[in-house]
């Protein structure tokens, strides 16, 4: 059995527990890890620190995100392949909380789960309508830094990003921003070559696209998002075994 990750955008082992350092989404303040990360960019060609900053403010300044999003993953090494196309929505009240599901258009059936309570976490498998769901729970912030990682990106979480990339951001003509993010270890360098994040003139993310070594694209769209709304407690609620 594939996660989704694997199957459709990224690549992750089967085992369990997943290895905290794959790719699958994060939801800390502001720390001196941004600085570091932001700082050392700071005077290279392109990079405009002070929208930097900007973008750090405003992502800080929300305590809730919806959004609905469209995934779409080819490869640059086969470029007449099909591309395989997701949809989904994830909930999150940082720094700890999160709900992400997917779906695919082509399978009915099956359905894919991301959800953290901020003690536990969780993924939940349906593959076909008579089969249990596969379910596994861990301890929170155990095996899920991919997923929050992905969360991170969508969220335009820079100081929670800026401890494994290095960042740079320009403004766009058309108003907004784009930031790029380039590994900064070796260990991330092995899942990710490079990720865009378009922002728009609000500064919220509307669309990030993330190269991994492989030659695989995945391209994620928001279509719609909402900020700082309430969100019930129920949606992070862990599922029992």
């Amino acid at each position: 059995m594939e996660y989704w990750l694997s199957r459709h955008p990224f690549k992750v082992r089967t085992e369990v527990p997943m290895p905290a350092n794959r790719l699958v989404t994060a939801f800390l303040g502001a720390s001196c890890l941004l600085a570091a990360a932001l700082g050392a960019h700071s005077a290279e060609p392109g990079n405009d620190q002070a929208l930097l900053d900007r973008i750090v403010a405003v992502q800080a300044k929300a305590v809730s995100m919806k959004a609905v999003f469209a995934q779409r993953t080819t490869n640059t090494t086969a470029p007449d392949d099909p591309p395989r196309v997701m949809r989904g929505h994830f909930e999150l009240v940082p720094p700890d909380r999160y709900n992400l599901v997917l779906t695919s258009p082509g399978d009915a059936d099956w359905r894919q789960r991301f959800v953290c309570d901020g003690r536990l976490s969780a993924e939940i498998e349906q593959v076909v309508p008579d089969l249990e769901p596969t379910l596994v729970v861990r301890p929170a912030a155990e095996g899920d830094a991919g997923i929050r990682r992905i969360i991170s990106c969508a969220r335009g979480d820079l100081t929670e990003l800026g401890k494994d990339f290095s960042i740079r951001a320009t403004a766009r003509e058309q108003g907004g921003a784009l930031v790029v993010l380039s590994p900064a270890t070796a260990d991330v360098a092995k899942e990710v070559d490079r990720v865009r994040i378009e922002l728009g003139k609000d500064l919220r993310v509307t669309a990030l696209t993330l190269d991994q070594p492989g030659g695989a694209r995945i391209a994620v769209t928001i279509e719609s998002a909402e900020y700082d709304a309430a969100i019930a407690p129920e949606t992070f609620a862990i599922p029992a075994k």
